[in-house]
């Protein structure tokens, strides 16, 4: 009986000691990600900056000056993603990924409609959270609203696309996201148009991205973006 309790007595303290360990490391882990949330913070948002960056540039939507912007492109994926694959998923974009869909997006780049451009563009966080995602890893949810000053010639609208009662006509109008190429395709009644050579359009846009990122060689990186959404909240003249 008493080897039996000192057993038992040797086996709780080893216990003890393990759980004591394991607190310890655990109250470390997390002090030690939460002083890094504004470098993983600072990572994404400088991505999303500079991928919006691309929008205002006149250069990036000129068909004959595409392999520039595809380099510019390929240089900010360089700079904030890494190789690591992380999730999966059909929405899922990995550095590879998101390469491909750019270099794919120069089939729509020549169909953006003639002599538009994006005047201005500029975006607010409206949510921002870290979280920690394993070891070494973080997951952040980002939601923000666009806003966009898009100045359309009224000759670039597409009448082969007339629809509705009030006979309304889009125009594509494509823009470098996060998470890949997108068009917003404006709709403008035909009376508008026949009343101004050129089309003043103000779009603001919501938007949720889903970002994995690890830490590699003493920094954090962007392992992938998960697609998420635009969606319309407000659209005026």
């Amino acid at each position: 009986m008493k080897k039996f309790l000192k057993r038992a007595n040797r086996g709780l303290i080893l216990g003890g000691i393990i759980l004591v360990i394991l607190v310890v490391y655990l109250v470390i882990d997390y002090a030690t990600f939460s002083a890094q949330k504004d470098d993983i913070a600072n990572v994404v948002k400088g991505y999303i900056s500079e991928m919006d960056a691309l929008n205002t540039d006149a250069d990036s939507f000129d068909e004959t000056k595409f392999d520039d912007t595809l380099a510019k492109i390929q240089t900010i994926l360089e700079t904030y993603f890494c190789d690591k694959s992380g999730s999966q998923g059909s929405y899922v974009y990995t550095k590879n990924k998101l390469y491909t869909n750019y270099q794919d997006s120069k089939t729509w780049v020549e169909i953006q409609a003639e002599g538009s451009i994006i005047t201005d563009a500029d975006f607010e966080y409206t949510s921002f959270s870290v979280k920690k995602n394993g070891p070494g890893s973080a997951y952040v949810t980002v939601e923000l609203t666009y806003n966009y000053v898009i100045e359309i010639p009224s000759a670039s609208f597409n009448y082969d696309d007339t629809y509705g009662e009030d006979d309304y006509v889009m125009a594509d109008i494509g823009v470098f996201g996060p998470a890949g190429f997108s068009f917003i395709d404006p709709e403008v009644s035909i009376s508008v148009l026949e009343s101004s050579e050129t089309i003043t359009r103000n779009e603001s846009l919501t938007a949720t991205w889903y970002v994995e990122l690890y830490k590699v060689d003493g920094e954090w990186k962007i392992s992938n973006i998960d697609g998420g959404s635009y969606s319309s909240i407000d659209l005026y003249w």
